[in-house]
């Protein structure tokens, strides 16, 4: 009788007790290992059916090794997308800190308050690269090599299993079986368990059996493009074979009106996402309407019916295995993501020219030589020479608005109007015209006249009586006929 209840107990637990799905994804031989860094997913969901695009970054001295994917529906299509296609969207969700922000750390110009702030504090403060200059790293950093995908090779399996009534063993189909025999890789008793229980519901297995490209550094697998027939995307679980330190996962969720972000992590929308993630959430780090140029080629690639395409893209770095797979959900509280003062916008620009007049109005040396030019102008009015003294703030001025242009990049140099058109126009205009001229009254001579106009006595004349014709004269002229 114990007997009986072992082998039931032995033939119900696989379906009783959930089998780790992360037992599944890579698989190598004895001995060696193979762990993804970063996987980068584009989730397209729809009415009936969707789309998913996964490119990985895979690390490990396994020459051969073997991808397993389980889906509930078969994929309806499996190809390998472009790679241009992540290039694209990666730069269009690419967030950039606005540009009144990169003068508010040097608001002071090239003045001595710039270099005892920056230097004292928290710490310096981050490298901030131009376009210029991020676009030349990209062409100096090498491509990483990119593993061989062939459609034809991508094998699915399905069916029933099949098991011993006496010993209560579960086998697999016998496809499935003969072509994992021949791949030479570990199984292990939790990878088993876990195709087992995904075979006995029905699943679909899609495996790759992949060669490595030549070298021993990191290289990429993808971009493979899955079509779903379910109307939301479902990244399986993919674990890795060996040690691992963690893995970036980065998603774009393409909808014309909903976010989609990965439903392992609580989404939080980052606005600051140059400021580096916030927690370990699912960083929402950009979520608005892309280019026209490039929503076009979004609507095209994926035969969505609307051309108002907007993309969420979200960054997550999971430091700990995930347990189960990733389902692409839309969070709630969405905001758009870069805001309406977003870089180059018009309040941006507006408060770049506005900072730009800073190193004017509170820099110490600019007060300093302020001060020298106005005395320099008022000795110039007494006939003395000025030389460079009298222009010493006009070219204090044109030196701040060089410190702009040589500091800042693109849209960025707007900052230097404000200090070129005060510097030229100080610079160029003459004294006479840029001063209100000096007015000197002497009281005490208009005092005398005052006091002499009011002593006189009425009908004189500096004193005198006016003769008789000038008193006639001043007669009505009824007093003359009289």
């Amino acid at each position: 009788m114990r007997k009986l209840v072992l082998l039931s107990l032995m033939t119900l637990a696989p379906g009783l007790v959930p089998s780790p799905a992360g037992a599944l994804g890579l698989l190598t031989p004895e001995g060696a290992t193979m762990v993804v860094d970063e996987a980068q997913v584009v989730a397209v969901p729809g009415p009936s059916s969707s789309v998913m695009i996964e490119q990985l970054e895979l690390r490990g001295d396994a020459r051969r090794f073997v991808l397993l994917r389980v889906f509930p529906k078969a994929p309806t299509a499996i190809r390998l997308a472009s790679p241009e296609l992540l290039e694209v969207l990666e730069g269009a969700t690419a967030v950039a800190p606005p540009l009144h922000l990169e003068l508010k750390r040097r608001m002071f110009g090239p003045s001595i308050l710039t270099a005892l702030l920056m230097g004292f504090g928290s710490g310096p403060p981050p490298a901030e690269q131009s376009d210029e200059e991020i676009a030349k790293a990209k062409e100096e950093k090498p491509e990483l090599p990119r593993a061989r995908f062939d459609e034809a090779e991508v094998l699915r399996f399905s069916g029933p299993i099949s098991s011993s009534t006496i010993t209560g063993q579960r086998f697999f189909p016998p496809d499935f079986d003969a072509w994992l025999s021949g791949t030479l890789v570990n199984l292990p008793r939790p990878t088993r368990d876990a195709l087992l229980s995904a075979f006995a519901a029905g699943s679909t297995i899609v495996a790759m059996q992949i060669d490595r490209p030549p070298g021993a550094g990191p290289f990429l697998f993808g971009p493979v493009e899955y079509r779903l027939a379910t109307p939301l995307v479902t990244e399986p679980l993919l674990l890795p074979s060996g040690p691992s330190s963690g893995v970036r996962l980065r998603t774009y969720g393409l909808h014309p009106s909903l976010p989609y972000t990965p439903s392992v992590r609580e989404a939080v929308f980052n606005d600051t996402p140059w400021d580096g993630l916030r927690g370990s959430g699912a960083n929402v780090v950009y979520w608005g309407q892309p280019g026209a140029e490039v929503q076009e080629a979004l609507s095209d690639r994926f035969a969505l019916t609307s051309s108002a395409v907007r993309v969420a893209r979200t960054e997550v770095r999971y430091s700990e295995r995930p347990t189960s797979d990733t389902t692409f959900l839309s969070p709630r509280g969405a905001i758009d993501i870069p805001e309406r003062a977003k870089r180059g916008s018009g309040i941006d620009l507006f408060l770049c020219i506005m900072m730009g007049l800073a190193p004017l109005l509170y820099a110490p040396e600019s007060w300093l030589l302020l001060w020298i030019t106005a005395n320099a102008r008022d000795r110039l009015k007494r006939g003395q020479t000025l030389g460079l003294v009298g222009a010493m703030w006009p070219l204090y001025a044109l030196l701040v608005a060089g410190y702009w242009m040589y500091t800042l990049n693109d849209l960025g140099r707007t900052a230097a109007l404000g200090p070129l058109l005060i510097g030229v126009v100080r610079l160029f205009m003459p004294p006479e015209d840029n001063q209100t001229r000096q007015i000197r009254v002497d009281f005490a001579r208009k005092k005398r006249a005052n006091m002499g106009k009011t002593d006189r006595p009425k009908g004189t004349k500096d004193g005198r009586s006016l003769p008789p014709k000038a008193e006639a004269r001043s007669l009505p002229p009824k007093a003359k006929q009289d």
